[in-house]
């Protein structure tokens, strides 16, 4: 009961796991600072029912094993909304933790056809489209306004959904 009491005092935590580490820190780093203007302009408004934002932060350091330690942090500090990973194999690694634990997971960046195609995924939200779509629509983009180019170069990522980009744009 006490620390019920004390949820409903305290600040409204949201976890925020991304690459804050790493040749790709950059991505993490500038997404936490979003995040932290956010909470700020909320805060300074009044907060969310009265009450303020506070984020608490992991590296997920573009390790799978990382994402599922930092997820069991965050719970055990109370949190149970995650936003952003920069991996999709991070996320795909979190999201049955998560289900178990009743935490929901947003995300920015992951898009693994997995985490976005399938009805088990109950406890994830995107923002930003997957890779199922993109590679749906690349082609007739790619055919409507491009007709006299037969050749292609693609870059992508050397994981998980650069690998499922680079086999459906083939």
């Amino acid at each position: 009961a006490s620390a019920a009491s004390s949820a409903k005092k305290g600040p409204i935590k949201i976890g925020m796991i991304d690459t804050m580490s790493g040749p790709v820190a950059g991505v993490g780093t500038d997404g936490l600072r979003g995040a932290l203007v956010a909470a700020a302009e909320i805060n300074k408004a009044g907060g969310i029912l009265g009450k303020r934002i506070q984020f608490v932060t992991k590296d997920e350091q573009l390790s799978p094993t990382a994402t599922v330690k930092a997820m069991r942090d965050l719970h055990s500090a109370g949190v149970n909304l995650v936003f952003v990973f920069t991996s999709s194999s991070d996320s795909l690694a979190a999201e049955p933790l998560a289900k178990q634990l009743g935490m929901a997971m947003v995300a920015s960046h992951a898009s693994a056809t997995g985490l976005r195609t399938s009805p088990d995924v109950s406890n994830f939200a995107a923002v930003a489209n997957s890779d199922y779509l993109s590679r749906h629509a690349a082609p007739t983009f790619l055919k409507k306004y491009f007709p006299s180019v037969n050749t292609w170069n693609i870059y992508g990522y050397d994981y998980l959904t650069g690998h499922e980009g680079w086999d459906a744009f083939k």
